[in-house]
């Protein structure tokens, strides 16, 4: 049946029969005419705080199937807006994103000629789940405080008003809580939530240093979400040629050490995200 409806009684068929006959219709639990006043407690109803139903939220309604009667349970409007808001509630909880930035939208973020192209595509993917027409997803960068995190962050915000399940983290963060899984034993629950989330969101790529420990864990995750087609919008405030040169694996000193991770790592971020600046001085100043 359909998700919205729960059998509650079957009507069957009762008495004597014959070819010209039809058969009369009698109710195990209920009786069928009950089904009116049910439904008539709905009229003038203002929402779930003042239901009057059992359970609330849901109507009873008559349906035939292959001639029989059954009384279900239909789902009403306030209860599947309340379901919906439930669900959203619980992805904002799950998202991660900064409390500062948990409420803000569209009109909290200042539009100017800097960053006028980087928020209009911002827009085109907040409405196209997390991703441009043509499917790839988007790399922001910039300057320190010119509105990354921010816009990343409105991007989460309407994706899950519209039931997007997001994923938003920090790569210093995200590396610590790999970091910490080792004394708790989940470090392959955390690599592959990073992995596996429907829209992850990582923001500040490229400021850890890089020693070959990170570069393979970052490399496990951006490669994995480019094999399995995920959609991953990431922050820097390195342009593509400073974040090759970040990503690559060096000593204490600043020695170059391995290059191949680095070349590696983003020969799956430009296939998989087109590079958006933005540009613009400090906003936090």
């Amino acid at each position: 049946m359909n998700e919205w409806m729960a059998t509650v009684n079957e009507l069957k068929p009762t008495g004597s029969t014959s070819q010209n006959s039809r058969p009369k219709l009698s109710v195990i639990r209920n009786d069928c005419e009950k089904n009116i006043p049910k439904q008539e407690l709905c009229r003038g109803c203002k929402g779930m705080g003042s239901c009057k139903q059992s359970p609330p939220g849901m109507i009873p309604v008559e349906i035939e199937e292959m001639g029989q009667k059954y009384e279900v349970l239909r789902m009403c409007k306030y209860e599947r807006q309340r379901r919906e808001q439930a669900k959203i509630n619980r992805l904002f909880r799950d998202s991660q994103v900064p409390i500062i930035y948990s409420a803000d939208s569209w009109n909290d973020y200042a539009v100017n000629n800097d960053n006028r192209a980087a928020v209009s595509i911002a827009q085109q993917i907040a409405k196209n789940s997390g991703r441009l027409p043509n499917r790839k997803s988007v790399l922001f960068y910039g300057r320190r405080g010119c509105g990354k995190t921010k816009l990343a962050a409105i991007i989460t915000n309407e994706l899950i008003k519209q039931g997007e399940s997001v994923l938003f983290t920090s790569v210093p963060d995200l590396l610590a809580q790999i970091r910490r899984s080792y004394d708790v034993g989940n470090t392959q629950e955390v690599i592959k939530g990073a992995q596996n989330a429907d829209i992850l969101i990582l923001d500040d790529l490229g400021t850890e240093r890089m020693n070959a420990w990170v570069s393979e864990q970052l490399y496990l995750i951006v490669n994995a979400r480019y094999n399995n087609d995920r959609t991953t919008l990431v922050t820097t405030n390195y342009g593509p040629e400073q974040l090759t040169d970040r990503l690559t694996v060096t000593n204490i000193q600043g020695k170059v050490i391995d290059e191949a991770p680095s070349e590696r790592i983003m020969s799956r971020l430009y296939a998989m995200c087109k590079f958006v600046e933005i540009r613009g001085g400090d906003r936090r100043i």
